[in-house]
């Protein structure tokens, strides 16, 4: 496992790196998109850390804006969460916002397995494919190897001195998801400011924005953050959220209070 890490960043001229981790996963898993989300530690909200693969991008940003998924839920309860068949009827009820929308792009299987320090999940490595059915004897021993890599470079990253980050025009190149979250937290940061807010209930707001105006419009997280950072999108003169925008659950279970 570690040699085949180390191949993806070798063929990549980089270091190893949590990129890398779900870049093998996606080849030694049959996978279509693989990702990692983990709990913030400002908003309370589950938030992406890498992702690999369009259709990872889709479903973990839809993740984190309705509260609910494979990811979310094993974060939450420290278990994997194990779905060979989304169109299964007891999925949908379960994440009624997610599924709907992940069968859309075309997912059909989702997997996800809490990086666990001891008991306590820090994360999750979730695995997307496009057609239905369980991981073999084999490639489950192998996730379960790839998300103890994903967890030792996960905590690698933490650690790391920050580094300011250019913000790319909007785009849906390779790694291009990543390179726009921080606006993310930068749009937290305004709303916050301009509602006179801490910045967990800044974060709700701009997630019941993109939950209300989102779906139906193409309008994502990702281009809402970047509306308020152009100065294109203000909360000051909207004090309460949009009727009907409440995002699913939040990590306790329960729908955030707006």
């Amino acid at each position: 496992m570690a040699a085949a890490i180390a191949a993806q960043a070798r063929s990549a001229g980089e270091p190893v790196a949590l990129v890398h981790v779900c870049r093998a996963a996606v080849e030694l898993l049959s996978a279509a998109a693989t990702g990692v989300l983990m709990l913030s530690d400002y908003s309370g909200a589950y938030e992406p850390v890498q992702v690999h693969g369009l259709l990872g991008e889709k479903l973990t940003e839809l993740q984190v804006t309705y509260g609910e998924g494979p990811g979310v839920t094993a974060l939450a309860q420290d278990r994997p969460v194990l779905v060979p068949d989304l169109a299964a009827g007891g999925t949908g009820r379960r994440w009624p916002m997610l599924v709907p929308a992940a069968l859309q792009l075309g997912a059909r299987a989702a997997f996800a397995f809490p990086l666990l320090a001891g008991r306590l999940a820090v994360g999750t490595l979730e695995i997307w494919r496009e057609t239905p059915g369980w991981l073999s004897d084999e490639q489950a021993a192998d996730a379960l190897l790839l998300a103890d890599a994903a967890l030792t470079q996960l905590l690698a990253q933490l650690h790391a001195p920050q580094q300011h980050l250019a913000l790319p025009p909007y785009a849906d190149g390779p790694e291009a998801f990543m390179d726009r979250w921080p606006q993310v937290h930068q749009a937290t940061g305004m709303v916050s400011v301009q509602l006179g807010t801490n910045l967990t209930t800044a974060f709700l707001r701009l997630r019941a924005h993109a939950f209300a105006h989102g779906t139906a419009n193409g309008h994502s997280l990702r281009q809402a953050a970047e509306a308020v950072v152009d100065g294109r999108l203000s909360f000051a003169s909207d004090p309460d959220p949009p009727p009907g925008a409440r995002p699913g659950p939040g990590p306790g279970g329960t729908a955030p209070d707006l």
